[in-house]
């Protein structure tokens, strides 16, 4: 990126093996909060304004949704399938009133009909999340199918819709993650791209409050589902089993935060990068903290505010 007077003048791109420049009035980056730190990162060599005014923020408080099976609940008899629409799962949050008294983030837990008494394996299943097709398998993947049936029969019942009839039900947690600095993006020394630039570097960390609190939500969903008159019996697993094995809700965010002033983050409320007067972020980098659910719909109206934003500006006065 070459900056002149607090504004960004011209964008060096690579793609495809082909080098080539782009000059525009406003720039908007828009490449996730793993991408986004990367590449305003790897401008700093070629421009001594990023090298001072970038916000300390930048690459810093990755947070995700933690997520991963832990404990099962055992029915008195055998469940058919859920009677909720395909796609829904049934789930339990706190009170908000509880939810505050306690001082617990918004953690949640579902009920997915299980497949045995064992534990489910964890990050063999949360690995196939990124599989879009054939041509993501990996090795890891096929050996992971040998070893857990339970994987081949959430396979088969999800993509046939066969009935459930077993009397287990295992609880899945996606949870809040509190936003940490240490947790980052940086820039590797070992590896680069096709065009010689670094690439990212993934430090992403959970705090040690962030375990402990976890710890607490598990247990009220456990005593929760100990009230159901239809459950016969709950295995409670330890909470090093969470430790050891949650994963990656894949739900990128924070590295690029947003904060009314330039010590607390990397964009202000408008999304305008700070130091810069003509370029925006309008990814999930941008947010302070990550809640409990899925940020895509959150992405978008964010997005939608920034284009309304910066028509606002291309009018005449």
């Amino acid at each position: 990126m070459h900056e002149q007077n607090g504004r960004a003048r011209l964008l060096s791109v690579a793609s495809a093996g082909k080098r080539f420049s782009i000059s525009a009035e406003f720039f908007i980056i828009a490449a996730g909060a793993l991408e986004t730190p990367r590449l305003l990162l790897n401008s700093l060599p070629s421009s001594s304004r990023l090298q001072t005014a970038m916000p300390w923020w930048l690459g810093r408080n990755l947070i995700d949704h933690p997520v991963g099976y832990l404990s099962q609940a055992r029915y008195k008899r055998k469940l058919a399938r859920s009677s909720a629409p395909a796609g829904v799962l049934h789930g339990m949050q706190l009170d908000m009133e509880v939810q505050m008294e306690l001082g617990l983030p918004n953690h949640t837990a579902f009920l997915r009909p299980g497949f045995s008494r064992r534990p489910v394996p964890n990050r063999a299943i949360m690995a196939f999340l990124g599989i879009r097709g054939p041509r993501d398998l990996a090795l890891s993947h096929l050996a992971s199918l040998v070893r857990h049936p339970y994987i081949l029969w959430r396979i088969a019942s999800q993509k046939l819709r066969l009935p459930a009839r077993r009397p287990y039900g295992d609880l899945f947690f996606m949870t809040e993650q509190l936003p940490n600095p240490d947790s980052r993006v940086s820039l590797s020394d070992t590896r680069s791209d096709q065009s010689g630039f670094p690439l990212a570097q993934v430090d992403w960390r959970l705090g040690e409050q962030d375990l402990a609190l976890f710890e607490r939500f598990h247990q009220l969903a456990v005593n929760a589902m100990r009230a159901y008159p239809d459950v016969e019996t709950i295995r409670v697993d330890a909470q090093s089993i969470w430790t050891a094995s949650v994963c990656s809700g894949a739900h990128h965010l924070g590295t690029a935060r947003m904060a009314a002033v330039e010590a607390d983050g990397v964009v202000d409320p408008d999304l305008r990068l700070f130091g810069f007067d003509n370029v925006w972020i309008g990814d999930g980098s941008v947010f302070p903290t990550a809640g409990s659910a899925n940020p895509s719909l959150t992405i978008c109206a964010l997005s939608h505010r920034l284009g309304t934003h910066l028509l606002g500006r291309m009018q005449p006065g």
